[in-house]
């Protein structure tokens, strides 16, 4: 984050304008109100199937609290990561236009030295500070996402099954919905990654 913090602090003293960040703040936005609204809908399933007169509700309430929560925390830890890698693509697309910009009258020797620290700033933030941090937590989510995936599809083909009497097609939204939320956590990730990676392919170019 510091080294971000810096990366933006050389670029507004270099240009005198600051990067547009709207997109990060929606990116915010979004995983917020994803995942509480999706993490709501759960909450209320999980009630719903697990309240009976003969079940023991409170066991269950507690065990299905904590399964989603440790869900919704690892949403937004991956969230705030997409968000991480967004601020230094927008940084590289800055930096790369600030080297295709310049012109005869530069300062050619302090713009280079400029552009080689930002963008070593930028590779040791990728490579020393999120890959160790983020990369064991997004091995770890593409497991429990295949998991979780197996177990959904099995608890739908089971409602599926016309020997069952429950009619009820909130089972088999909630066993779909679960999985591809996790998908679309990984997704953005790798996409955002991929940005960031042809960024700094451009970069170096």
């Amino acid at each position: 984050m510091n080294a971000l913090y810096e990366n933006e602090v050389c670029l507004i003293n270099t240009t005198g304008a600051a990067t547009n960040y709207c997109v990060v703040k929606m990116l915010v936005v979004v995983v917020v109100w994803n995942g509480v609204i999706l993490h709501s809908f759960f909450h209320f399933y999980f009630v719903n199937q697990n309240y009976s007169s003969d079940k023991p509700f409170l066991a269950n309430y507690v065990s299905s609290c904590l399964y989603m929560y440790v869900d919704l925390a690892m949403e937004l830890v991956l969230g705030l990561c997409d968000c991480l890698l967004l601020i230094a693509r927008l940084q590289l697309e800055r930096l790369v236009w600030i080297a295709k910009s310049l012109d005869a009258t530069a300062q050619t020797g302090r713009l280079f030295q400029f552009y080689v620290s930002m963008y070593n700033r930028t590779v040791v933030v990728l490579k020393d500070n999120l890959s160790p941090y983020f990369g064991p937590l997004i091995l770890l989510h593409c497991t429990y996402a295949c998991l979780e995936a197996a177990v959904c599809i099995l608890d739908v083909e089971s409602y599926l099954d016309p020997r069952e009497k429950d009619d009820s097609i909130l089972p088999v939204v909630a066993n779909i919905m679960w999985p591809l939320s996790d998908v679309k956590k990984l997704t953005a990730l790798f996409l955002l990654g991929g940005g960031v990676n042809a960024m700094n392919s451009n970069a170096i170019a």
